[in-house]
């Protein structure tokens, strides 16, 4: 016996609760939206894009909700580094910069770049709703913390990265850095290697510490210095901070010298 065939007021039905679930989902997405007017002004687009397919204009977004949102979007983009400055003050976290992409914590890159924030080492782009870019950073500024011991370890890394690549002279920074994301892997690692065991060394870590041996004066045990000078290759160069300058400066290569020598 073959199944019945749906009637006609039974795929209606279905029709009907097809179109309640797809609302259903946007009304979830808008209240989870919070006070971020980009968020909102997303959520939006994409709920009234559902109810124009299926004939309910008339429950697509008032226009003076509309309009608010805009405003407000329009007013985040154009006070987005004053309110993030002051947020990250207010955090404790230092930002150096004067332009659409400022050094946060020694660390991350943040760029304002059309309507949307990116955050170096953080995939996607971001809301420019600077509570949504202080939560995003936050988990991976606090993990930037480390004692004495810690920055002295990695110090003797950067030596130990320096003598592969020749110990004499001015060596690239990048292949330090590249150096330096084997050096940081555990013996079991090489054994049998796994991603799962993979210890990652971000860029914005390794900028992060490199200022800090520099603010610190960490030295290795034979008390030679760190010392970076610029480069005239594009691709070697690296944005670090300055702790002497009190800026950002462009660097490209690495010495360990010893006082006074040059």
């Amino acid at each position: 016996m073959s199944q019945t065939e749906p009637t006609r007021i039974e795929r209606w039905a279905t029709e009907i609760e097809g179109v309640s679930k797809k609302l259903h989902a946007h009304a979830k997405a808008l209240l989870a939206s919070g006070d971020d007017p980009f968020v909102q002004r997303e959520q939006i687009e994409r709920a009234d894009k559902t109810l124009a397919e299926t004939g309910l204009d008339s429950l697509k977004a008032p226009a003076d909700i509309r309009k608010a949102i805009e405003t407000a979007c329009v007013e985040g983009i154009a006070e987005f580094w004053q309110k993030f400055d002051a947020a990250a003050n207010n955090a404790g976290w230092e930002v150096h910069g004067s332009t659409e992409r400022r050094l946060v914590a020694r660390a991350f890159f943040v760029e304002l770049k059309n309507d949307a924030v990116l955050i170096e080492a953080m995939p996607g782009k971001h809301s420019p709703h600077v509570p949504a870019v202080l939560a995003a950073l936050k988990p991976h500024i606090t993990s930037l913390s480390g004692d004495k011991a810690s920055l002295q370890r990695f110090c003797d890394m950067l030596v130990e990265a320096y003598a592969v690549l020749g110990g004499q002279g001015d060596v690239s920074i990048e292949a330090i850095y590249r150096q330096c994301i084997l050096l940081v892997q555990p013996a079991g690692f090489w054994a049998n290697v796994e991603a799962s065991k993979f210890q990652p060394l971000s860029r914005p870590i390794f900028r992060c510490r490199l200022a800090a041996v520099l603010a610190e004066n960490v030295k290795p045990a034979d008390g030679r210095e760190l010392r970076l000078t610029p480069t005239v290759t594009r691709k070697d160069v690296w944005e670090v901070f300055s702790p002497a300058e009190g800026r950002v400066v462009q660097v490209g290569r690495l010495a360990f010298t010893k006082r006074g020598s040059t």
